[in-house]
């Protein structure tokens, strides 16, 4: 399974470029791609004017997934019409970039002159319909690793129009001064959280009055402290309240109170990871019975009890009780 970060503001957008030029994000933030004219932005670059373009555009949070590979960033876009006029042979180059705030995660370069090759040279801008690309950015998990904030994810996408090959034609009547281009879609595919929790807790007894808390760290970074919750409810695993923080992978719970006869207490606990971006779903449930050893069995130690001096009597008489 995978979660899914789509555009939900904007951030940059260069000015004179896109139409429309505001609420970007709005035109590509669908679930299934949309490549409707009413449902996309348009880009423009002169090559006698305005040669590079960016569009910057926040993605929605998502939680801290699991592992750092399956890192996959996905954009459309389409409709290449070139409009021929008297300035020098040029082609189309994007540079997409992942970033965290204005940090690079990732970025990869593509010449779009393979796609702008499959449509026209005009004379006039035109609004046909064909030739969407679909284009995929693998994260490597190297690059993935560096991210700390999966709430503050940004798709970045910087066109460039510079001098080289672009037109199918091949003797075009002139050469091109604008490019224009649809920009349709995008989205940010990471893996589900499901090892977002601290792994392997377990809970031992230490006698009659501590159990032991251990745990492994989750496989994600950015781990800073740990939530320990106790299940104070009235039945065992129930009811949990934190009892304590730790910053290390380890805990002692000291239990207060004594041990009655007949059956011991019951205590489960359970731990969640602090991270800079919240909580961490909670691990796995352990529970442990104090008064009982490791093995299960049930220690009792006798001891001779010194009661108090009789008057009557004159005497101060020990009492030992029965040993199991």
């Amino acid at each position: 399974m995978s979660q899914f970060g789509r555009p939900n503001q904007d951030i940059h957008a260069t000015a004179g470029v896109w139409s429309p030029s505001t609420n970007i994000y709005q035109r590509v933030d669908e679930v299934v791609p949309n490549d409707g004219i009413a449902d996309r932005v348009e880009g423009t670059l002169a090559f006698n004017g305005t040669v590079i373009g960016r569009v910057e555009l926040k993605l929605s949070s998502v939680s801290i997934p699991g592992v750092r590979t399956g890192h996959i960033l996905r954009y459309r876009l389409g409709e290449f019409n070139i409009v021929w006029g008297q300035q020098n042979i040029t082609k189309l180059t994007l540079i997409a970039r992942l970033k965290q705030g204005s940090t690079v995660i990732a970025s990869e370069t593509r010449d779009l002159s393979v796609a702008t090759l499959a449509e026209e040279c005009y004379s006039s801008p035109q609004a046909d319909q064909d030739n969407i690309f679909a284009y995929t950015f693998n994260i490597t998990e190297a690059n993935a690793l560096n991210i700390t904030d999966y709430a503050d994810l940004r798709i970045d996408l910087q066109f460039e129009l510079t001098n080289g090959f672009l037109c199918a034609a091949a003797t075009p009547p002139n050469s091109p001064t604008d490019v224009t281009w649809a920009y349709t879609w995008a989205e940010l595919e990471v893996p589900d959280p499901d090892n977002d929790a601290p792994t392997s807790f377990l809970a031992s007894a230490v006698g009659f009055y501590k159990n032991d808390l251990t745990w492994t760290v989750p496989v994600n970074p950015g781990t800073t402290s740990y939530i320990i919750e106790r299940g104070d409810g009235p039945s065992p695993g129930t009811g949990f309240v934190q009892v304590a923080t730790s910053t290390s992978t380890t805990y002692t719970d000291r239990i207060a109170i004594p041990v009655p006869p007949g059956a011991p207490p019951n205590y489960c606990y359970r731990v969640k990871a602090i991270r800079s971006t919240g909580t961490s779903a909670p691990s796995n449930v352990s529970c442990t019975t104090l008064g009982q050893a490791v093995g299960g069995n049930v220690i009792s130690v006798a001891c001779p009890i010194k009661l108090p001096y009789n008057q009557e009597t004159g005497d101060s008489p020990t009492y030992t009780p029965q040993t199991t």
